[in-house]
């Protein structure tokens, strides 16, 4: 169960310049496109610069495409997140987010796609 002081410990990377995640609360046709501000195997940090802000609560259950468009993976992910957290930071709201739910063909791209931007930032 995730807690307020639930931290995962994971590492996180910058994701590609185009990368944006389409998201929206189950059973809701309001679909947001956040951008993500790192990344990792776990989850995402994402943030919303609209006015107003996205209307995501803490342990909310988001349903998520990741790369929408298929700007940088060979086709969209789609899976269930959850709100692990919000940061306010400068009047931005940044929305940490735990994938809960993933196809194990969508983890393995998911997976892949992160690994290969770790090894890139190490070399």
């Amino acid at each position: 169960m995730i807690t307020e002081n639930t931290r995962v410990r994971s590492t996180r990377t910058l994701p590609p310049k185009k990368f944006v995640v389409n998201g929206s609360t189950i059973g809701c046709d309001t679909v947001f496109e956040l951008k993500p501000k790192n990344i990792s195997k776990t989850g995402l940090l994402l943030t919303w610069k609209a006015t107003p802000p996205a209307p995501f609560r803490k342990l909310t259950i988001l349903d998520i495409t990741i790369d929408p468009r298929g700007d940088v993976l060979e086709r969209p992910i789609s899976c269930l997140g959850q709100v692990a957290r919000i940061i306010n930071l400068n009047e931005e709201k940044y929305y940490g987010i735990q994938i809960i739910q993933i196809e194990p063909k969508y983890q393995e791209i998911w997976e892949s796609m992160v690994s290969g931007l770790e090894k890139d930032v190490i070399d």
